[in-house]
């Protein structure tokens, strides 16, 4: 029974890091420019400091 449980196991870890890398390009691919909105317009003193500093 050990053995099995540990194999299962195993075979999930895989198949979750074979998901989780798409996931994740998945995610950067559409939400860096959301992201990046939202930094602006969530942090608006940042913005302004970082256009003075240029």
């Amino acid at each position: 029974m050990g053995i099995d449980g540990t194999a299962t196991v195993g075979k999930e870890n895989r198949s979750g890091k074979k998901t989780q890398p798409r996931v994740l390009l998945f995610l950067f691919l559409l939400f860096p420019h959301v992201i990046i909105l939202d930094y602006y317009l969530f942090s608006p003193s940042l913005s302004v400091s970082s256009v003075r500093s240029i």
